[in-house]
Order: structure tokens, then C-alpha cells, then sequence
């Protein structure tokens, strides 16, 4: 491709803001941009291993930002609902829809403090569809989730000459990201409304992690960098705390509460693994906060994005929500032998699936990472069908209507622009919305799966004040 890029669908840039559509045409006169030799601090060391930083970053307005965080707060809300609008918290209903075993969701719904679901943590993944409309094509209600580095991504691209030539000719200022902040409010509060034993005010956060063995996790980049600026988050709020970074072998749980080197931890975040069963009991007397504890494997499950959708039209939901629903919600359902209604036609969702294979996405419901997505545009009729027949059988997969993202410029190879698909992840803690970024591949990626397995590139949001 050429150095200087057409305006071909540049327009799209002007929706996220005006000074994103300056961005591109002021790239498009500045060759320099397009080097990615003039940008390799961005992925040097390991302070993003998981990430590989593109060049440019992403401008949006603050009323974009509006829309996005009044949108991803609303959707998160509603999933946050389900157990008890859709199945009134029975355990029966839950365990026969979502197939997890009777004394499992028991378990779940014993284990939660009354409060619980509204101090969740989580992860709505949105494109904007041709209308201009965001579409959450999942929600990950988790805690170790890609994008914590977001804060960081946006202090690593301010080092750049380049970055800031361009916000000081065209004289932007630019929002700080304060994803660490909202965090330490967010679980400050859940402390303070649940009663923790707080020692005075002393706030001590534990994040929990199999892979965390020793002290050796100290010495990880990423974790130095997360610990830092946790810590410069106490200091700059008046806050006092701690950050410690261990697994559930260090920690002691008593009738008392849990425990790090007899120091007492006022809130567990589980990165990775499942929660031991001493602790639910620990954290159901409201002895610590657990974020999000056992529920993730119920909230995270993709079979929620399939209720909103096939309930859309119930009075379970206000009008109003309805409305959202069908503004933001792609048409998906649970993949099992019955009868559906897709657009105007009552139907088989069996043959149905099978015979539009180019207007669907099969998911696994509780896959991640881009594992076991089959998007059906990109694969052959014979693995489709291969897929559709597992699914079937396991009764444990979602189909989704597919919704074509819009196409944005980044720069890709060594020295040269192109039209990307990208995918947003926007972050809310209970119901503040804490920021977000930006994953991307270039549009004519064979698997059109955007995740950073795959080789997505991120893109940090630098919002405009």
C-alpha cells in the first residue's frame, strides 16, 4: 500500500471524534507515522507482555465517552439482573438453563452477601456496528481480564515525540485515565458499606493468583508496575493501604476474617482460579470482600447475552430496556434442538443456523481468549457444520447474529497504514464506568476473531477534554 493512504471511510473516524479524523489526515501528511521504527519503545521489556502496543492511539470525544460509559454501565446493569429477574434466584431454573450442577448453584447464591452482584467487576466487549451503534458482543464479568494496563499504555504513549507533537499543534488536552482510582473507591466503599474490619481505616488488598508462588512475582515488570500504581492511587486519594500479589496457599482463613502474615486482608481479587470454599464461607458472614468470587462462572457466561436477546420483548424488562436491549444486543440464542424466531421467520435454529451459516458466530458460553469462536463467513461449510453438531450435543454454546464492525485506519507492518476491525473493552466496577481501550486486526485478517492470541494489536483511548 501506499505511504499516503486514500480517504476511504476516514469518515469513520469522525463519529469517535473530530480530532480523531485530524489524527489520520495529519498522519496521512507525516510520514514519520507511519514508521514503526519511531515507535519501538512502546513495546520494549516487559511491561505489556500479553500486548503488542500499536502506534497510534485512539481520540474520542467526551461525548463519545458519554455514550460509551452510560451504554456498557446500562448493559452491565441488566446482565447483573438476570438471576433474579429472569430465574427468581431459584437454584433448579438456574442449574437446568446454564448446566451446572444443582449443588454448584446452591453454592453460588448461598455464598454472596446480599449486596454482592452490585460490587461485581467487569468487562463489556462492544464494536460499532454500520449505524453508528455500539453492539456488546460479550460481557466478561471477571477480574483478570486484559486492559488493567490501560492507565499505563497512556503514560508510555505520552513519551512519544511524535504523540506529542500532534496534541501540541493542535492544542488538545487530554483526560488522565484513573482506572486505578475508581478501582480503590469502588472497593473502599464495598468495605465500608459491608462492615469490613477496616484497622482503622487501613485498606489491604490481596491479589490472588495461582502463578504468584513467591517473591518472585515482585520482580515481574508488569506487577511492579500494577503495585506501583495502586500505591500512588493510596497516597494521591489519602488513602492508607497495601497491595499484596499471592495465591490461596499464603493466606489463612479464620472465624475472624482472612489473613496474609497475620495481617488482615479487607479484599481478595481473584486474577485466576476458582475460590476455595473456606473463603465463601468467610466472605458470607462479611469477613472480606471477594471480587467476584465464586458468581463469575454464572455472570461471565455468554448464555447471558442470549437471555437479554431472547427476552427482549418479555415485560420482565421496562420499556426503556427493551429499547436498549434491541439498540445494543446482536440477536443470539442458546444452541439447542427447538424452535426460534430470527427477523421474520419462525423457524428451526438447528436448519436455520445451518443454512445462513454466513450471518452467524458460534461461541463457546463460557470460552475466552478468542478459543472456540467460529465465525461462519470465515470457515468451510463442512467445520461449520462439524461445530454446529458439537454444539448441539453439548448444549453449552451460544449463536450470535454476526455484526461486521466498521472499518478504522492504524498503521500496520513496518511502514504503512490500513483499515482495521476493532473491538472496544470497556471496564465498570458495580456501576462506575472506569475507562477503556482498544483491540484491533486488520480488516482482512483471515479469522476475524479480534483478541490478542490472534495477533490483535491495542490501542489506547485517550479521551478529550
Amino acid at each position: 500500500m501506499n505511504k499516503r493512504f486514500i480517504n476511504q471511510k476516514i469518515e469513520n473516524h469522525e463519529f469517535l471524534s473530530e480530532k480523531n479524523k485530524l489524527f489520520i489526515e495529519y498522519v496521512n501528511k507525516n510520514p514519520e507515522f507511519l514508521n514503526k521504527n519511531n515507535f519501538t519503545y512502546l513495546n520494549e521489556g516487559q511491561l505489556f507482555p500479553d500486548s503488542i502496543l500499536n502506534p497510534w492511539p485512539t481520540f474520542i470525544s467526551k461525548e463519545t465517552e458519554s455514550y460509551f460509559e452510560q451504554t456498557s454501565i446500562s448493559i452491565f446493569n441488566l446482565i447483573k439482573s438476570i438471576p433474579k429477574r429472569i430465574f427468581d434466584n431459584n437454584a433448579q431454573k438456574i442449574s437446568e438453563y446454564y448446566k451446572i450442577p444443582l449443588y454448584q448453584v446452591e453454592v453460588l447464591l448461598w455464598s454472596i452477601p446480599t449486596n454482592h452482584i452490585d460490587n461485581l467487576l467487569g468487562r463489556g466487549d462492544f464494536i460499532i456496528d454500520h449505524k453508528n451503534e455500539l453492539q456488546c458482543i460479550e460481557y466478561n464479568i471477571a477480574t483478570g481480564l486484559g486492559g488493567w494496563e490501560q492507565e499505563l499504555f497512556v503514560d508510555v504513549y505520552m513519551k512519544s515525540k511524535h504523540i506529542e507533537k500532534f496534541i501540541v499543534d493542535n492544542d488538545l488536552e487530554l483526560k488522565k485515565s484513573q482506572f486505578f482510582k475508581y478501582l480503590i473507591l469502588h472497593i473502599q466503599n464495598a468495605v465500608e458499606v459491608n462492615k469490613i474490619n477496616s484497622e482503622q481505616n487501613f485498606l489491604r488488598i490481596c491479589i490472588v493468583d495461582p502463578r504468584f508462588v513467591n517473591s518472585d512475582c515482585y520482580e515481574d515488570e508488569r506487577i511492579v508496575a500494577i503495585k506501583n500504581s495502586v500505591e500512588s492511587t493510596f497516597k494521591n486519594n489519602n488513602i492508607e493501604g497495601e497491595v499484596i500479589f499471592c495465591n490461596y496457599d499464603q493466606l489463612e482463613g479464620t472465624s475472624n476474617g482472612v489473613f496474609y502474615n497475620k495481617k488482615q486482608i479487607h479484599c481478595l481479587l481473584e486474577w485466576v482460579g476458582s475460590t476455595p470454599a473456606s473463603f465463601l464461607r468467610i466472605a458470607q458472614k462479611n469477613k472480606v470482600i471477594i471480587l467476584n468470587g465464586a458468581i463469575t462462572y454464572l455472570m461471565t457466561n455468554k448464555f447471558n447475552i442470549s437471555l437479554l436477546s431472547e427476552y427482549q420483548d418479555s415485560k420482565l424488562f421496562t420499556e426503556e430496556e427493551r429499547e436498549l436491549i434491541k439498540k445494543h444486543i446482536p440477536w443470539t440464542r442458546k444452541l439447542i434442538d427447538k424452535n426460534t424466531h430470527y427477523k421474520d421467520e419462525n423457524c428451526s435454529l438447528k436448519s436455520m443456523v445451518l443454512k445462513k451459516q454466513t450471518n452467524f458466530v458460534l461461541k463457546r458460553s463460557l470460552g475466552s481468549s478468542g478459543d472456540d469462536v467460529f465465525i461462519g463467513s470465515k470457515v468451510s461449510s463442512e467445520i461449520w457444520r462439524e461445530k454446529v453438531e458439537l454444539a448441539l450435543k453439548e448444549e453449552s454454546w451460544i449463536v450470535q447474529e454476526y455484526v461486521k464492525p466498521q472499518d478504522y485506519w492504524y498503521q500496520i507492518n513496518q511502514n504503512e497504514a490500513a483499515l482495521h476491525e476493532i473491538v472496544f473493552g470497556f471496564f465498570v466496577f458495580g456501576t462506575t464506568y472506569a475507562g477503556g481501550y482498544v483491540r484491533l486486526l486488520p480488516s482482512d485478517n483471515e479469522y476475524g476473531i479480534i483478541n490478542a492470541k490472534l495477533g490483535a494489536n491495542v490501542s489506547p483511548i485517550f479521551v478529550i477534554e
